[in-house]
């Protein structure tokens, strides 16, 4: 009866799971078509997007299992060459996003190249605390000022020498 318990899927969890899911491709419809009415950058949309799941996670913890799917919304960033792309990206270096989305996020501001250093060189210091602004300073997705120059730091290094990523590696 125990090994019978422990086969089935947990149905609550996968319920949430699921309307985790959901909400995400809610979200990203409703900030899209927000975003063509208001005329927002749509890196402004996917940083809105995925700052309200971690809003929602922070009140249902249990849905953190997605998290890498609400990161993986920065995929889209990849293609757009805009300077909003490439501060939307840098603002997320202030934001815990696991290990996965770490690696990710990482890997696509190498991707930007030579525009990286210049563009988070120039970002402001309130930028790099963009977590404690979207959310507050309390929650545990933010990571410590240190963390984050640590994190910027490791990046510019690997683009000034040149390094090359492949998003490959992530799937």
């Amino acid at each position: 009866m125990t090994s019978e318990r422990r086969a089935r899927p947990n149905g609550r969890r996968f319920a949430w799971i699921l309307i985790c899911a959901l909400a995400i491709g809610f979200v990203v419809a409703a900030s899209d078509a927000a975003a063509r009415r208001s005329h927002r950058a749509p890196a402004e949309v996917i940083r809105d997007a995925i700052v309200s799941y971690f809003r929602l996670i922070e009140k249902h913890p249990e849905a953190d299992e997605t998290l890498s799917s609400a990161i993986e919304l920065l995929l889209i960033l990849d293609r757009d060459s805009s300077a909003e792309s490439l501060e939307v990206l840098a603002g997320f270096l202030s934001y815990d996003v696991g290990t996965h989305g770490g690696e990710l996020l990482s890997c696509l501001l190498i991707r930007k190249g030579s525009r990286t250093p210049a563009a988070l060189r120039a970002l402001s210091v309130s930028t790099r605390s963009d977590c404690i602004t979207r959310l507050h300073a309390e929650t545990r997705r933010c990571l410590k000022p240190e963390e984050v120059e640590t994190e910027w730091g490791i990046i510019l290094r690997a683009v000034d020498s040149h390094e090359r990523c492949d998003l490959t590696d992530f799937w």
